[in-house]
């Protein structure tokens, strides 16, 4: 059950690891985009439990 855990990690380490190139830029912002989404995603499901928690 570890290998999508490893391909989901390949796919981050990926644009890193081509940073030497001209896609350097464009790398970064893609990765501060997806972790800014995951977050989004995480405070939005806390609220969404509390809510239902303190009801």
């Amino acid at each position: 059950m570890g290998s999508p855990k490893r391909i989901a990690t390949s796919n981050l380490v990926l644009p890193f690891a081509r940073g030497e190139t001209g896609h350097a830029r464009v790398s970064t912002v893609y990765i501060l985009e997806y972790v800014l989404n995951v977050m989004l995603v995480w405070i939005g499901a806390e609220r969404f439990r509390s809510d239902i928690f303190c009801d």
